[in-house]
């Protein structure tokens, strides 16, 4: 996660989120990431750099990086892609460089795991 802290830039940097969804901050602590958006996430950082070291904390959060997503099946380059924000099922396609002869159109199955 990308984390800007406005007039802090010893705290604004790229920081990791570790296996239990959390992200560690010098002087914030360890904030809760998993199932926040990154408006929720940055709140929650301000607040408890409000509590610990910053008056008034001006907090941004955004993806740095997303994990990859994996294109398998019917299409002409089956593997991992990198996901890029926004993108959708046909997009998907196209970047796995579109489907094979065999392939149904028509049926396309998504696999999300929920809670980890």
């Amino acid at each position: 996660m990308r984390i800007v802290v406005f007039g802090q830039d010893n705290l604004s940097r790229v920081y990791g989120v570790d296996g239990s969804g959390y992200v560690s901050l010098p002087l914030g602590g360890a904030v809760r990431a998993r199932g926040l958006t990154t408006l929720e996430l940055a709140s929650a950082i301000a607040r408890g750099l409000r509590t610990s070291y910053v008056k008034d904390p001006k907090v941004t959060a955004e993806v740095e990086t997303y994990r990859p997503i994996f294109i398998l099946g019917e299409v002409k380059k089956a593997r991992q892609f990198p996901y890029v924000n926004t993108m959708t099922v046909e997009m998907a396609g196209a970047i796995a460089e579109g489907y094979t002869e065999r392939a149904n159109q028509r049926k396309v199955r998504l696999t999300r795991r929920f809670g980890g």
